[in-house]
C-alpha cells in the first residue's frame, strides 16, 4: 500500500486499494501505557491543521468518494499541540459545515475522550457520521488497568458506555481486549469476562499479551503461562462470538447504507461496510467500478461469512 504525504500535511492512504479513504489527522502518543512502545517510536502529539484536512476531504469528494475515515495514533488528542481550544469536536463540526462528504467515520478512540461536546456533534449530524465507536478496553480488572497505566476504571468505562448509548441509541461499540498481562489472576480475568458479557460489544478483538523490549511491562516478572493465555483468549472469543451473532441477527431484514469497497470478479459478489460496521456482501454486475467508493442502500437478508448478505432495494 502506498501512502501520500507531505511534511506537516494530512495523510491519505492509496485510494486504489481503499474505497473508504483514510485521512490521518494526528500522530504521536503521550499516554505511555506500560505495554506499548508507540510513544517512544512515534513521539509526542502532532496534529494536522484543519485547513489541510478539509482540503484533503474536498479532494476526495471531487474524486467521487462518499465515506472517509478519520484516523490517528491517539485521535482523541487531536489539537492538544495546537495551543488553542480547537479539538476533535470542532474539527468534525467544520467538516460537517464546510464539506459535502456523505459519511464520516471516526477510528479508534479512547473512552475518556468521548465527551458531551463530541456526542452532541455526532447526534446533531447523525445522518452523516457513522454510528460506530471502536473503544479499546484491554481489561475489566482495575488492578490490571492500573498496572497497564490505562486512564480509567472498569466502573468509569461502563458508565461512559451507558451514557453514549443513552445519547446515541443506534451506536455500535467494538473493542480490543488483552489477555495474559503480567500478574493477571483468575479473578482479574473473570472480571474482564463478566464486563465483556455485561457491555455486549458488537465485535471483540482478543489478543494475547506479548512482551516488547523498551516498555515498562517488559520488566514485569509475574508473567502468565502461554497455555493460560490461550485458554483465556478462547473463552473471551467465544463470548465475543455470541454477542456478535446476536448483533448480526438483529440486523437481518434491515436496510443499510453501505460503502461499496471491493468485488470478487469470479463470483460477482461485492462487499462493503455498513454505517454500524458490518461487512455486507451483495451481488452486482460488471459495472461495479461505477459504484466503488459510493454509498448504496441494501436490505440485509441473511448471515453470510463474517457479516450479512444483502440485496438492492
Amino acid at each position: 500500500e502506498t501512502i501520500t504525504k507531505k511534511p506537516g500535511t494530512a495523510c491519505i492512504r492509496d485510494t486504489q486499494k481503499h474505497s473508504r479513504p483514510i485521512v490521518k489527522i494526528q500522530d504521536g502518543c503521550e499516554q505511555n501505557c506500560t505495554y506499548c512502545i508507540i510513544p517512544k517510536v512515534r513521539g509526542g502529539y502532532r496534529s494536522t491543521g484543519s485547513i489541510e484536512i478539509l482540503k484533503k476531504i474536498k479532494d476526495l469528494e471531487e474524486n467521487g468518494f462518499e465515506e472517509v475515515v478519520l484516523t490517528g495514533i491517539h485521535i482523541g488528542k487531536y489539537g492538544v499541540d495546537l495551543k488553542n481550544t480547537y479539538g476533535l469536536d470542532r474539527l468534525i463540526e467544520d467538516i460537517m459545515a464546510d464539506t459535502a462528504m456523505k459519511r464520516l467515520r471516526i477510528s479508534s478512540i479512547e473512552i475518556n475522550e468521548i465527551d458531551d461536546g463530541l456526542l452532541s456533534i455526532i447526534l446533531k449530524n447523525r445522518e452523516r457520521i457513522a454510528p460506530h465507536f471502536h473503544i479499546p478496553l484491554q481489561s475489566g480488572s482495575d488492578a490490571i488497568l492500573s498496572k497497564m497505566a490505562r486512564p480509567y476504571t472498569a466502573v468509569s468505562f461502563t458508565e461512559k458506555v451507558s451514557i453514549i448509548r443513552k445519547v446515541l441509541p443506534e451506536i455500535t461499540i467494538t473493542t480490543d481486549v488483552m489477555t495474559g498481562f503480567p500478574g493477571e489472576s483468575d479473578e482479574d480475568f473473570n472480571d474482564t469476562l463478566e464486563m465483556v458479557k455485561k457491555i455486549r460489544f458488537s465485535k471483540l478483538h482478543v489478543f494475547k499479551y506479548s512482551p516488547r523490549p523498551g516498555t515498562r511491562a517488559f520488566e514485569f516478572k509475574d508473567g502468565v503461562e502461554g497455555s493460560v493465555k490461550s485458554e483465556r483468549s478462547r473463552k473471551l472469543r467465544e463470548c465475543g462470538e455470541r454477542s456478535r451473532d446476536l448483533f448480526i441477527n438483529k440486523n437481518i431484514g434491515k436496510n443499510h447504507i453501505v460503502a461499496a469497497e471491493m468485488i470478487n470478479p469470479e463470483s460477482g459478489i461485492a462487499s462493503g461496510t455498513s454505517g454500524n460496521y458490518i461487512k455486507i456482501y451483495f451481488r452486482t454486475g460488471p459495472g461495479f467500478e461505477k459504484i466503488r467508493g459510493k454509498l448504496i442502500e441494501l436490505t440485509a437478508e441473511e448471515k453470510y461469512k463474517d457479516g450479512l448478505f444483502a440485496r438492492y432495494i
